[in-house]
């Protein structure tokens, strides 16, 4: 899939988990508290998060890839399950990981009991994933968005958020030289915040994962409308391709055979060939082509016998 020129595939499981991503939570803070002060790694917490729960994602992907009839034994809402943080002290955070631990190697000995045949399968699986970018530091990126998003990063964000603003709010009230400067810079201050999970979707620092200087190279080539690289010489350029299939319609469904009918297909091809290769003709498009002033296209119902 990576090396295919035609896929655009995107390097997480959804926009939550980009939305997630550890090295822009810090900004998310200051823009939602306007304090700059770093009192957590965000970073460093969600890479020991992932490490973690990596082998057990790749027993939740080897049953999805693999062995996907089994998946029943171990879903993805039971995986959820399992990785659920409890709740986390932002100066002990070392406590929520070595909990999840024991919740996480419970569950292998279960898995590994109960399906002692698969085990010999996971190393392999670790190296499938390893080739699509997935590992055991970035395992966070490619789990159930949503779960990530609610019940993972946000409440530590949230945790976060509410210490920056105590603190804020402690030094106004210690700078203030009396009760009324206190009170007019604690209204303008409270006015200003932002709402966690609102910054959380503003998160734009997704341009430095390892994946996004090639995903840029092909969105700058889409843009300039440069054609991708294909793989075999002998392909059928997207607009001839239009252009044939349109043009047997054209000759099928028209009960009068016009010139008009065939300029149409023309100027439909033409612009299909104008385009990008990944473009798709949407019905709206071919309307307006088909409404032209000269004479439409006459679609007839097809009886059995044809």
């Amino acid at each position: 899939m990576l090396e295919n020129p035609y896929i655009f595939h995107t390097y997480a499981y959804a926009i939550e988990n980009f939305q997630c991503y550890a090295r822009g939570l810090h900004e998310t803070c200051v823009m939602v508290t306007l304090n700059d002060r770093r009192i957590f790694d965000f970073e460093r917490f969600l890479e020991s998060y992932s490490r973690t729960i990596w082998p057990l994602f790749l027993w939740h992907m080897l049953f999805y890839v693999r062995h996907r009839k089994m998946s029943m034994h171990f879903d993805m809402a039971e995986f959820d399950k399992v990785i659920m943080l409890p709740s986390v002290r932002i100066q002990d955070p070392k406590w929520a990981i070595d909990y999840l631990g024991k919740k996480v190697r419970a569950k292998l000995f279960q898995l590994e009991r109960r399906f002692k045949k698969f085990k010999d399968e996971l190393d392999e699986m670790a190296l499938y994933l390893n080739s699509l970018g997935v590992n055991e530091s970035n395992t966070y990126l490619y789990i159930q968005g949503h779960h990530l998003f609610d019940l993972v990063v946000s409440p530590i964000v949230q945790s976060v958020c509410d210490a920056l603003r105590n603190d804020r709010e402690n030094e106004i009230r210690d700078r203030a030289l009396h009760s009324e400067q206190a009170r007019t810079e604690m209204a303008c201050y409270e006015n200003s915040l932002g709402k966690v999970k609102m910054m959380m979707k503003k998160n734009t620092s997704t341009s430095s994962l390892p994946n996004s200087r090639r995903y840029r190279r092909m969105w700058k080539s889409i843009w300039k409308g440069k054609k991708v690289k294909r793989k075999q010489a002998d392909d059928i350029p997207p607009g001839l391709f239009y252009l044939f299939t349109l043009l047997l319609f054209t000759l099928k469904t028209s009960r009068n055979f016009r010139v008009p009918s065939i300029f149409n297909v023309l100027v439909l091809a033409g612009t299909t060939m104008l385009s990008p290769p990944w473009s798709v003709i949407s019905l709206p498009s071919l309307s307006v082509i088909l409404a032209s002033p000269f004479k439409p296209i006459r679609i007839t119902k097809l009886s059995n016998s044809e």
